[in-house]
């Protein structure tokens, strides 16, 4: 996680270097590395301002590895999913034998299903409404009620006397 000084000495580092960058350029490599559409985060941030230049920008991305940002090492779980989707796609094009297409394809379906939790639109959920056991809780006793007994009957059933 990169701070508001870790910020500051890295414009600052590059400002040395001949680099103009600004804040709105760290929080493009930053959004870059969790959202897939780069036109949507530049437009996100880049509305009326301009964006650093391309060599400016990859200095940027070596300076804000250390921090976790722009480091493509590290394959997120939509980046994953996203790939086994268009390799079940290229199967179909790879021109194997139909059983080992078949087999391959049932696991990577497999994969999708348990891995990834991905539901057929068909299914539904099914909302199972339980009644409640009890409506109240007696003043006079503390005890669960289904209907709230008079004052009169719950004195004669347990016995009680009034104070």
């Amino acid at each position: 996680m990169i701070g508001s000084e870790d910020i500051k000495s890295v414009i600052g580092s590059l400002k040395n270097d001949g680099h103009t960058v600004t804040i709105a350029d760290i929080a493009f490599l930053a959004l870059s590395d969790t959202l897939a559409d780069k036109d949507a985060i530049r437009s996100l941030i880049y509305t009326n301002k301009k964006s650093a230049g391309a060599k400016a920008m990859d200095a940027l991305a070596d300076i804000l590895k250390p921090y976790g940002i722009g480091d493509k090492e590290n394959i997120t779980k939509d980046e994953n999913r996203e790939e086994l989707i268009k390799l079940l796609k290229d199967i179909d094009n790879s021109g194997m034998d139909a059983k080992d297409a078949i087999k391959l394809k049932a696991d990577i379906r497999l994969k999708l299903q348990t891995k990834f939790e991905i539901e057929d639109s068909e299914k539904q959920r099914r909302i199972i409404v339980v009644p409640k056991k009890h409506d109240l809780i007696c003043k006079f006793t503390n005890r669960e009620c289904s209907a709230m007994p008079s004052k009169e009957a719950c004195m004669t059933y347990y016995n009680l006397v009034e104070a």
